[in-house]
């Protein structure tokens, strides 16, 4: 049975495009090992000799291509001859220049309260993640019409293994963090913070007039410049280094998760707090 790409040409014979691996056809042309594998290949021209000997087929491979070029599109070799020809040119140059398509997919869990916030205004946030990692990632579309109930916190992660796991990290890292803490302030006039970094979004309120409750909003990976911005606070509040600060934090958990929580069983609380730290 023939192929649908392949031609059949005005004098008899038979045309296919393979596509064929970038990064080891750029190694042959350059006589420099691919970085993921040792192995040293023939020179590029010598290869398509010897695919020309073995099958009888006519090859046309791109001898100008690009090294070191941004694309990473895989390119074609065109191959001319019987179908018969062209089928043992096919393996012969697929035993060494075959493209790895090694994709999978990941499906993770993020509540669905955040997921307007990582994909940002106009899909940017989410849009710069897939292009930094190559990965492709999807989050559920049926979260549009239904209730709050029945909202759905699974999103899938398809691409390369390595890329997938990138980009898992940067959905955490994206992720919204909000940090609450209570500090003393002991002058008549309302405090002003000053100097603080632009990442991380400060709210004050006074529960009293010498007790104000503080309230920070960053990125969860933020986490150098979230310090950096409650060492600002206890500065301007006048708070020596030794006081002791209680941060509290609040997360989404699962109702499945709440009724072990609330079953009052130890040694299931202790592998829920387990699940839970594994997935932060």
């Amino acid at each position: 049975m023939i192929s649908d790409d392949v031609v059949l040409l005005q004098d008899g014979r038979y045309e296919q495009k393979i596509q064929v691996d970038r990064r080891r056809l750029e190694a042959m042309i350059t006589g420099v090992p691919a970085t993921e594998t040792g192995f040293i290949f023939i020179n590029a021209e010598d290869f398509f000799n010897k695919v020309k000997q073995y099958s009888g087929a006519e090859v046309c491979w791109p001898s100008q291509l690009k090294i070191g070029a941004k694309t990473k599109k895989d390119p074609f070799v065109k191959v001319i001859g019987t179908i018969d020809e062209i089928e043992m040119a096919k393996k012969y140059i697929n035993a060494t220049l075959q493209v790895k398509k090694e994709r999978v997919t990941l499906k993770m869990e993020i509540h669905h309260s955040i997921h307007s916030h990582i994909i940002g205004k106009a899909g940017r946030g989410i849009q710069q993640v897939m292009r930094s990692t190559g990965c492709h990632i999807h989050f559920p579309d049926s979260n549009k019409y239904t209730d709050s109930a029945n909202k759905s916190d699974q999103v899938s992660i398809s691409g390369p293994p390595l890329n997938i796991e990138n980009a898992r990290k940067h959905l955490r890292a994206i992720s919204p963090l909000v940090l609450t803490f209570d500090l003393p302030w002991i002058f008549p006039k309302e405090p002003e913070v000053t100097r603080f970094p632009s990442e991380v979004v400060l709210t004050l309120r006074a529960v009293t007039p010498t007790l104000y409750s503080c309230v920070l909003r960053a990125n969860a990976g933020d986490d150098l410049i979230i310090l950096q911005a409650i060492n600002v606070i206890m500065a301007q509040f006048h708070v020596p280094e030794e006081f002791p600060l209680t941060v509290r934090t609040t997360f989404n958990v699962k109702e499945d998760m709440l009724q072990i929580l609330r079953s009052g069983e130890d040694s299931q609380r202790y592998d829920l707090a387990n699940k839970i730290l594994r997935k932060v």
